[in-house]
């Protein structure tokens, strides 16, 4: 290889012929240019919008204006709250149906203290059901 004096040289590792190789930084900036790679300057320039945004970010934070992504979660937790809220003991229905025990007509679909739910009668929710409310049961009203 002919060296220019002003060039400077960098000895790599080749892995294909298991040498290595001297080959000059005008050459390796060129290789890396073809590859698309950023160079030093576009890397520190990327780095350094990259630390804006977080410090864009962290004011956000620091100020406390929600995010896009905050606002949409915390409307989702206020609905699922306003949800929860509501008395949920009680469910209209157009025909209530028949105990699953007696066969009696259902008061109540219910948790029974077996573990599945049930429609129940007044009777055997007394005797087998756990409760009214989120995951306990409602009363069935037509």
């Amino acid at each position: 290889m002919d060296k220019k004096p002003s060039s400077v040289y960098i000895e790599l590792w080749n892995s294909e012929t298991q040498e290595f190789e001297e080959v000059s930084a005008a050459e390796m900036i060129g290789n890396l240019r073809k590859t698309g790679a950023p160079c030093v300057m576009e890397q520190e320039d990327a780095e350094e919008k990259l630390r804006g945004a977080k410090c864009e970010i962290l004011g956000w934070y620091l100020t406390g204006a929600p995010c896009e992504m905050e606002q949409e979660e915390a409307e989702f937790r206020d609905e699922m709250a306003r949800d929860a809220a509501q008395d949920l003991t009680e469910v209209i229905v157009t025909k209530k149906p028949k105990c699953d025990i007696c066969e009696r007509e259902a008061e109540y679909d219910a948790r029974t203290t077996f573990g599945p739910w049930a429609n129940l009668c007044e009777v055997h929710f007394t005797l087998h059901g756990i409760g009214l409310g989120t995951g306990k049961g409602q009363k069935l009203v037509v």
